[in-house]
């Protein structure tokens, strides 16, 4: 009789745990995964839109960025922060490569790479701001007024960003740029909050979200861009053109901008 009622015991608990067992980790994923991703059951993401001009002479972009920012966090907002990835190509000892090899990378001697941020401003109205971290690489935005739950706003940054004579995936050689990162990207915020202690060692990616892009981006007549998204127009402007690119659901908008590329439209 008691190895019959144990074997009973032991197949109640089995099927409890095949039953119940997944809806738990279901449950626990689907709570992580909201503070992780930013996402909530609304299924809302940010989206950028970026008006940028490349000035190959002042090895410069010029920035004007809005994010339509929808707290899917669980908590009212008062700050928010951006990540600016540009700022870590500053310094001439900030990398993850050897000393021996900066002859490779910057085969023209060490040349910094930065991003000034010119204003700040959200839903039109001027805010406090400010440039944050060891390395300067955090741009914190006080709010007027606390952002609510699934509530959206406006953020408008305006900017330059320098681009480095060095190889790689953020810099230039001869007449070919590539820009990763090179935009202020919004910060992640995780069950631990806002996620702004993380290493910014040169060639490593930041932490992000996905989001929406859609950029215009105007080049000299005789560079043409390869984009992550699609080119959905183009405008002759003189000597110049601008490109409507849009991109859905990217972690980033990378660009590379060459005399000697074929405008296929897409990378």
């Amino acid at each position: 009789m008691y190895k019959i009622l144990k074997k009973m015991l032991l197949k109640t608990i089995c099927l409890l745990l095949v039953t119940f067992l997944p809806l738990c980790v279901y449950i626990y994923t689907r709570e992580h995964s909201q503070y992780i991703f930013n996402i909530n059951s609304s299924g809302q993401i940010n989206k950028y839109i970026i008006r940028a001009e490349f000035n190959p002479v002042d090895k410069e972009i010029y920035l004007n960025q809005e994010i339509i920012f929808t707290n899917n966090i669980k908590r009212q907002l008062k700050k928010i922060y951006f990540y600016l990835y540009p700022n870590s190509f500053q310094y001439r000892d900030y990398h993850t490569f050897h000393q021996s090899q900066m002859s490779e990378i910057y085969p023209n001697g060490f040349n910094p790479g930065y991003i000034d941020i010119n204003s700040v401003k959200v839903d039109e109205g001027n805010c406090d701001y400010k440039i944050i971290g060891k390395d300067k690489t955090i741009l914190m935005v006080s709010l007027n007024k606390p952002i609510d739950i699934n509530e959206k706003i406006i953020i408008d940054v305006e900017g330059n960003v320098k681009i480095p004579n060095r190889k790689g995936r953020f810099g230039f050689i001869e007449d070919t740029y590539s820009v990763t990162n090179w935009h202020p990207t919004l910060a992640m915020y995780n069950q631990k909050g806002w996620h702004l202690d993380f290493s910014t060692k040169v060639e490593k990616s930041f932490y992000s979200d996905v989001s929406n892009y859609h950029v215009e981006l105007i080049t000299p007549k005789d560079y043409i861009p390869k984009v992550t998204g699609s080119i959905v127009k183009k405008v002759k402007l003189e000597d110049k053109v601008c490109y409507h690119i849009d991109g859905f659901n990217l972690k980033d908008f990378p660009i590379v901008i060459s005399k000697s590329l074929k405008n296929n439209g897409r990378e």
